[in-house]
């Protein structure tokens, strides 16, 4: 190997160095790092938990919705596959990304049949970690909803999502993932603009079992200013994973709202994910 190749790979190899420090302060080897439950009602990601350990990782998931409403006529079902991804940028700062295509939606109700078959929402989020302690990670987030949905002719929906992630590690195999944002959701139509706001919350725990399963169960609320009702949904979340090999997983993840104004029956999704 010439000097200038030593170079290069020494160069590349102190670059990538802090960029996966953080990570390897979450990592458990085959597990991988901790991860909430990858499920809620926003679009593509907008409104999810992520991971406060700024690892390399790629993700597909499947997801599908339903909400029947037999008294009123009114149905309505969805799906989707969405990819995701971080990738990390120095030791403290990472970026995430998701992406919703292509994604389906029917909705019947008691006269008209509704079909829609297009592209999704997409978010773009920059990461930054606050604290790193034995057994305690702490970062925050700002999410960009980017207006990528197809299913918008005329107007335009953004929105802006800041946050808040906690890690605590009690065991070496107990996880509990906190997590609080505060969703904006911004829509344009002919120079005029609509705000709604939200304000969320979620905790999950998760345990380890051997080397390749683990069950994440977890609870979210979210709250907004409805005239109808402040609370939007109190959801209960189970995720369960399959840890294949080193960073590589499968995951099939449910959330079930029991209380609130929210009329989606549930929501569930399959997916894979390879981290680094």
């Amino acid at each position: 190997m010439s000097a200038r190749s030593r170079c290069i790979t020494a160069l590349v190899a102190l670059s990538l160095a802090p960029a996966t420090a953080l990570a390897q302060r979450c990592t458990r080897g085959r597990a991988g790092v901790p991860m909430a439950v990858p499920l809620t009602l926003g679009e593509a990601d907008f409104g999810n938990t992520p991971s406060p350990c700024g690892d390399l990782r790629v993700a597909l998931d499947v997801r599908g919705g339903a909400i029947i409403d037999t008294a009123d006529f009114y149905g309505f079902l969805s799906g989707e596959a969405v990819f995701s991804a971080n990738v990390p940028l120095t030791r403290r700062v990472w970026l995430s990304g998701s992406l919703a295509a292509p994604r389906f939606r029917y909705a019947p109700n008691a006269t008209l049949v509704g079909t829609d078959l297009g592209v999704g929402a997409s978010t773009l989020g920059v990461h930054v970690g606050l604290l790193q302690r034995e057994g305690l990670v702490v970062s925050t987030w700002l999410r960009i909803l980017l207006p990528t949905e197809s299913v918008w002719e005329h107007s335009v929906r953004t929105g802006l999502e800041p946050g808040v992630a906690v890690l605590w590690q009690p065991r070496q195999r107990v996880s509990v993932m906190g997590s609080f944002s505060v969703p904006v959701q911004l829509s344009f139509l002919g120079g005029r603009g609509i705000a709604y706001g939200t304000a969320r919350a979620s905790v999950d725990a998760s345990v380890l079992v051997g080397t390749w399963f683990e069950p994440t169960l977890g609870v979210e609320v979210r709250v907004g200013n409805d005239p109808d009702g402040a609370l939007e949904y109190l959801a209960g979340r189970l995720a369960l994973r399959f840890h294949l090999g080193r960073g590589v997983g499968v995951h099939l993840s449910g959330l079930v709202p029991f209380a609130g104004l929210e009329r989606t029956l549930a929501r569930g999704a399959l997916g894979v994910w390879v981290g680094w």
